[in-house]
């Protein structure tokens, strides 16, 4: 699993201002430890227990299958949780309970309060909660997939040099919305989609380059 240290405003599935990271481990970075309290571990079982509930509201879904523990190797789980306190919302893998009770990890005191004034996921509550992150979430992917055309531009010129101009401003629009489409639907990694998209744009750019002329220039988006 990717390490994000607590509180950053970034993690696997989600960032922006609003985000806060909690328990993104891994064995190569130190982390916190003490007792929590039980009524938080009690509270947090219970969020943990309705993950899936949780992710599916606030539009992420189990992000590439399961993540074993790098801590002990002995413990598997692919869902994450999100914790609403007011704007903020606190993101941490549904593993986050194993490392609290397996390996004695104490998450920063505002994720204990936020846990225990926080809904249950499932409540209309939780969900009158989360409203808005769901589309603070579509936002920060549309700015991903933005971010993934440009690369694959990137890619397309560096490998294959310039194509014409007319090319790209025809189908960036079309381009984008099918990479969103085809990613939102498929979960395919990063990787692929920039070969996928690089492909695309340079059919499109030979089957332009034989219907007239025009200026060369470079894929990368302005």
């Amino acid at each position: 699993m990717a390490f994000f240290p607590d509180l950053s405003e970034t993690t696997m599935i989600d960032a922006g201002p609003h985000i806060r990271a909690i328990g993104w481990l891994d064995d190569k970075h130190v982390f916190p430890t003490g007792k929590a309290p039980a009524v938080f571990l009690d509270k947090l079982r219970e969020i943990t227990d309705r993950s899936q509930e949780s992710q599916s509201l606030l539009g992420w879904d189990t992000f590439f299958g399961f993540h074993t523990c790098e801590l002990c190797n002995a413990f598997h789980h692919g869902n994450n949780i999100g914790v609403p306190a007011g704007p903020l919302l606190y993101v941490a893998p549904a593993m986050v309970l194993h490392y609290v009770e397996g390996h004695s990890y104490l998450p920063p005191s505002e994720f204990i309060d936020a846990v225990l004034e926080s809904p249950i996921p499932g409540t209309v509550e939780y969900r009158n909660a989360v409203a808005s992150f769901g589309e603070l979430h579509d936002d920060y992917q549309w700015r991903q997939y933005q971010e993934y055309y440009k690369e694959a531009a990137r890619l397309a010129n560096q490998r294959r040099g310039p194509i014409l101009d007319a090319t790209l401003e025809a189908t960036r629009e079309e381009a984008l919305d099918e990479a969103a489409r085809h990613y939102a639907d498929q979960q395919l990694e990063r990787s692929r989609i920039f070969r996928e998209m690089e492909q695309a744009i340079l059919t499109r750019a030979r089957q332009s380059s034989g219907a007239g002329t025009g200026d060369g220039c470079s894929l990368e988006s302005g």
